[in-house]
């Protein structure tokens, strides 16, 4: 696995850290960038996913039922991994490699529902660089 990665995994790791620490948010670009091999649409699905699920805790949905939508979030990544053609493949280690990460974290939380919102934050930072680091530049498209 990339070094980006792996020092980010480490850094969530500890409980003292929140998605919303100024070193963790610092990570987002380099993170985002790391992901560009991922499909645009599949990385905008585990986005809206989280999105989602962060509506849904607003609008009155319990903690167990975030938990479950996780983990389905979890199986479903999985799925797409092994279903990844051989040049996808790679990508879609990575994106299941820092989702995990992420979504662990956010599971052996104390408080799930605000680690949710904190990660979608988190998440929108990433993708942002994410789709920033996958458009061709307009200087390429002329």
């Amino acid at each position: 696995m990339s070094a980006v990665l792996e020092k980010f995994k480490t850094s969530i790791s500890k409980e003292s850290k929140s998605f919303l620490d100024n070193d963790i948010l610092a990570e987002a670009e380099k993170l985002g960038r790391e992901l560009c091999g991922v499909t645009t649409s599949k990385m905008r699905q585990y986005f809206d996913d989280i999105k989602g699920l962060r509506r849904m805790l607003e609008s009155g949905a319990t903690e167990q039922q975030a938990k479950v939508k996780l983990r389905l979030v979890l199986s479903r990544l999985a799925y797409d991994v092994q279903r990844a053609g051989r040049s996808q493949r790679p990508h879609m280690e990575k994106l299941e490699s820092f989702l995990k990460a992420c979504i662990t974290r956010v599971l052996d939380g104390r408080d799930v529902a605000q680690a949710v919102k904190d990660f979608a934050v988190f998440f929108e930072c990433v993708y942002g660089y994410f789709y920033a680091g996958s458009r061709p530049s307009n200087e390429e498209e002329q």
